[in-house]
């Protein structure tokens, strides 16, 4: 994702009516000093996260929106735990919610270079189990 696309996704961003604003912000400057720090940069987390979860692949496309989806989800619960946890800040829990699957959005681009994989559905879900799984024995949990 380019820096203009970005500027404009903040723009874009504090103009929504999420942000409540009186005046309409004309440029990043000033959707910036409106959106605050904090706040912006929350969302170019967001909006260079999002751009991972992208696949030029038909076959994958519908796979990496529910992984995108699904990140979504797990950080939407980890803000609601760490609201509710004393000591912790419920902004940053997001992104570790965003980011816990990560690794199944490489194992599936990285499926394109492999026709045998591609083949079938089954086997995309054969090797996204693999890498699960892999994953919790490297972690001691298996």
């Amino acid at each position: 994702m380019t820096v203009p696309a970005i500027a404009a996704k903040i723009v874009k961003a504090a103009n929504s009516a999420m942000y409540q604003r009186h005046k309409k912000a004309e440029d990043c400057k000033t959707a910036v000093v409106g959106l605050r720090t904090k706040v912006t940069s929350q969302l170019v987390t967001a909006f260079t996260l999002k751009e991972l979860f992208q696949t030029p692949n038909k076959m994958l496309k519908k796979r990496i929106k529910k992984l995108w989806e699904h990140s979504i989800e797990i950080g939407v619960i980890c803000y609601a735990l760490a609201k509710v946890t004393p000591g912790f800040s419920a902004e940053h829990a997001i992104l570790p919610g965003l980011i816990h699957d990560i690794g199944n959005v490489a194992i599936l681009n990285k499926a394109i270079d492999h026709p045998l994989i591609m083949d079938s559905e089954k086997h995309l879900d054969k090797m996204q189990c693999s890498g699960r799984q892999l994953n919790f024995k490297t972690l001691g949990f298996f």
